[in-house]
């Protein structure tokens, strides 16, 4: 995969919109496939960044059940799996 580079939000948004918009379309087969590719990247992309908002937010709480809460929210958009997680943030001592 080529180098990363910064975009706007914004712009994200409205190339996966027209994406979506032109898959739906009578386009050439390659076309559809190129837009499919697009929506697929984009969308990963999407879901990487929202796991990473509940990160930040989930670190940046301060302790307490708003923190839990941030953490289980975390877990559930980050998609992790029950068996690589407890039931409680362990204790840095416990590392």
């Amino acid at each position: 995969m080529g180098k990363n580079i910064l975009v706007p939000e914004e712009l994200i948004c409205d190339v996966y919109s027209l994406t979506r918009y032109l898959a739906g379309k009578d386009i050439p087969d390659e076309a559809k496939r190129l837009c499919k590719s697009i929506i697929i990247g984009i969308e990963y992309k999407i879901k990487k960044m929202e796991a990473h908002m509940a990160f930040s937010a989930y670190k940046m709480a301060p302790p307490g059940q708003e923190r839990e809460d941030l953490r289980r929210e975390y877990i559930r958009v980050a998609e992790i799996r029950k068996s690589f997680t407890s039931e409680q943030e362990l204790p840095y001592s416990l590392w």
